[in-house]
């Protein structure tokens, strides 16, 4: 029955998931292979605020209605909740993956990023005390298996200093979507809108990657992207793999726990491992 009800929601996501690695890697060495003017047109900046910007938009547009009255309703709590989740989920964990792709194999950083599933349901079960799943030791232990096989056929990777600040990218992207998995499920419970909870934070999280594009690299960083690229790629990547899985999450994390989600939504993995291979 629980496997029925999720299977909607956990399939695309899973799917899109199992897809985002790939697409974004392309992304980066497209712009790596076709400089502008000497310059690499894709970066964490104008990927992400296009991203969160075009999926903040349509959250906004499809429930404002309502936004300034459940605004005016939170409470302190409600407030701090969202605040975490925004920065872990649209902040910390994009810039860490992106990071940690930059410098990682798809195949290492989706290993590594399956740890989510034994952080994620471990801080589920300490701070609000959702209980594991029974499959949850032995997930753990074909993951673990899994990224200690590869590493090891992979020594003479690993010591380049590239791979190893790479990992450390990717361990920081982990805590943080392990965080924002906590955080996503504690708002799923606590009935906060899809309009406040991802509306509001995208469009927030937009406007500071479009800033720190500014600074770090200016505006020209914006011109650099060309009309069909960013139509054609960006658009697409924003609106299917970004937006879509965001919202199969959310919609899945109504419905069970953190721990179970992370679980199921984990087989993910597997694809993408397959699909690279």
């Amino acid at each position: 029955m629980l496997l029925k009800k999720l299977a909607t929601p956990l399939t695309i996501f899973i799917v899109l998931r199992g897809l985002d690695n790939t697409v974004l890697k392309a992304l980066q060495r497209y712009g790596a292979n076709n400089p502008v003017d000497g310059l690499n047109p894709v970066s964490f900046c104008n990927v992400f605020f296009f991203v969160q910007l075009i999926s903040g938009v349509a959250f906004l547009i499809n429930g404002r209605g309502g936004l300034h009255q459940e605004i005016i309703n939170l409470n302190n709590y409600d407030r701090h909740l969202l605040v975490c989740d925004a920065f872990l989920s649209r902040f910390l964990g994009p810039v860490a993956y992106f990071l940690s792709l930059e410098l990682l194999s798809v195949i290492t950083q989706t290993l590594i990023y399956a740890l989510i599933l034994p952080v994620s349901a471990l801080m589920a079960r300490w701070v609000i005390k959702e209980s594991l799943p029974k499959a949850f030791l032995t997930s753990v232990l074909l993951i673990s298996s899994g990224l200690l096989l590869h590493q090891l056929g992979q020594m003479s990777d690993f010591e380049q200093h590239d791979t190893v600040i790479g990992m450390g990218w990717a361990l920081v992207g982990v805590l943080a979507f392990s965080g924002s998995a906590l955080t996503g499920r504690q708002i799923a419970t606590r009935h906060l809108s899809t309009t406040l909870s991802i509306g509001v934070g995208a469009t927030i999280s937009a406007l500071v990657f479009g800033i720190l594009a500014l600074l770090l690299f200016g505006f020209e960083h914006f011109i650099l992207l060309q009309i069909w690229w960013l139509i054609g790629v960006l658009l697409v990547y924003s609106l299917t793999l970004s937006f879509g899985s965001e919202l199969a999450l959310r919609m899945a994390y109504r419905q069970t726990s953190v721990a179970t989600v992370s679980l199921l939504g984990s087989t993910h993995t597997a694809h993408q491992r397959h699909h690279c291979l």
